[in-house]
């Protein structure tokens, strides 16, 4: 007879719990599907509903977010600064989005 010894080790317990969660998801597929269709609104970029709109117009308010928008977009772009620069130096001129930045802050362009 052959003596076999079964040795659990962390992978064994990974793929256990694995399972029983792929398990737990199949079981609860109806109700997460259900939940998953209300909330898509919160994530959906076009909506004026979307988590991100939500907490940018509490933080910042309705009537400047346009304003807080357009800095962060400017930031972004003059942070992007010395790509921009070496594009500049290989085309000759710059990309629209850098030359709105220039301009939003003053800095010419």
């Amino acid at each position: 007879m052959i003596k076999t010894t079964v040795q659990v080790d962390g992978l064994m317990v990974l793929t256990g719990l694995g399972l029983i969660a792929v398990g737990l998801l199949y079981i609860n597929r109806d109700k997460i599907s259900g939940a998953g269709a209300s909330a898509l609104h919160l994530i959906d970029p076009t909506s004026s509903d979307n988590l991100a709109y939500r907490g940018a117009n509490a933080v910042v308010g309705q009537d400047k977010l346009s304003t807080a928008s357009d800095y962060l977009f400017g930031a972004i772009q003059l942070a992007t600064a010395p790509v921009e620069i070496l594009n500049l130096i290989r085309d000759g001129k710059p990309s629209p989005e850098f030359s709105y930045a220039l301009k939003t802050y003053g800095l010419g362009g």
